[in-house]
Parts: structure tokens; sequence; C-alpha cells
């Protein structure tokens, strides 16, 4: 598999976590690319079974996201190496972890496993998924009842400093008051915030634990 071929199905991957599915005008903008060069690379990505195609919505294949699930574990523990063990400030973490991990064998990636004694999460809050990860996680701008809920994860690792900087990262609680077409109100640790359609895409919550 190319770098370019990963490159689509992981953000295939986080589209389908932001909307359920994936389409050729999303991965356009996502990637930054022509509409005509995802057209092409999808219909390559179908003959080799990773994805399907229904009614323009294009999610991955079981074994898509099998693969998908192996990059992105790769990507993680070497971003939670980073972190923990050199020091990297999360935000930093991520164009480093993405050139690591195509340099690493299986074998580098078990020893690395192993040295961080098996994390289930990545500094971001991403699910590392060969450690038991958890994946019952959805986008907060899907929620349609008030919550409370948990942020535990950050899709937009790129933008990490910004949603940092916000106090949006994991492990924060928060309730949804009111939503428009392109913000939301919510309180987030008791105080109040408006956060952007795009904002509210790239963050993961769970129902809190405690409102069982």
């Amino acid at each position: 598999m190319s770098r370019q071929q990963e490159s689509y199905l992981k953000v295939i991957y986080d589209l389908m976590l932001r909307y359920g599915h994936a389409s050729n005008k999303k991965i356009a903008e996502d990637l930054n690319v022509a509409p005509a060069s995802v057209t092409e690379m999808v219909r390559k990505l179908k003959e080799n079974n990773w994805v399907q195609v229904s009614f323009h919505k294009i999610t991955l294949t079981p074994e898509g996201e099998a693969r998908v699930k192996n990059l992105l574990d790769r990507h993680r523990l070497w971003e939670t190496f980073l972190l923990t063990k050199l020091d990297y400030p999360p935000d930093l973490v991520h164009d480093l972890a993405e050139s690591l991990e195509h340099a690493s064998d299986s074998q580098l990636i078990d020893r690395l496993n192993k040295y961080l004694a098996y994390p289930e999460t990545c500094p971001h809050g991403g699910p590392i998924y060969v450690n038991g990860g958890c994946e019952a996680r959805e986008s907060l701008w899907g929620k349609e009842d008030q919550g409370p809920f948990e942020i535990v994860q950050i899709i937009d690792e790129i933008n990490y400093k910004h949603y940092e900087r916000r106090g949006l990262l994991p492990g924060a609680q928060l309730e949804l008051k009111k939503k428009f077409s392109e913000n939301m109100t919510v309180s987030l640790e008791g105080k109040k915030a408006t956060l952007s359609k795009e904002e509210a895409e790239n963050i993961l919550v769970v129902k809190n634990s405690q409102e069982a």
C-alpha cells in the first residue's frame, strides 16, 4: 500500500467518525486535492476491497478498517513515545509520528508497544486498538441531547494547540446548551463557551460515566 493510499484511508476513517461516511467532496477538502484525483483513488481503493461506495457515500470495508487501525496504532504508539519519553509537546508529535510509522517494521512496533506498557490511547485521546482502546465515541457535533459528555479525543491533531488553549482536551467535561447551524453553545467545565461547527466535528465524546 502506498503512502498516498494510506492517507486516503485515514481521511475516510476520520470522516466516518465525524459524519458516518465520507464523500468525494469532503475527502478533496481534507487532502486539498482535486475532486478528479479523489474519484480515481477511490476507484483504486474499491478495486482492492478497502472501501465501498453506496449512493455517493464512501465507507471502509472490514479489510480497509483493519488496515487503518493498524496504521493508526503505529502512529499513536510513536506519538505516545515522543510525548511521554522525549517530552515533545502534543501539538508537535503528529508530523514526526507520521514519518516514523512508515520506517517501522512489525517487530519494532511490538517492542515499542511493550516498552510503553501497552497504552490504550495516544496523547490526543485516540484509541490504540491492539491494546483494547475504546471505539465507542462520537462527534460532539452529531449530539442532540444535553449530556453531560466527556471529551475523549481530538481528531484534528495538527491544530491540537488551538484546542489545548481553549481547554478542549481529553478528560474535559461539557454539556450542550444550544445548537445552531454553524456553531453551538456549551458549558465547558462549568463555563460558557461557543464552539464552531468545525471544532465540534473534531471533538469526540462519550456520555459521562457518572450519568448512568
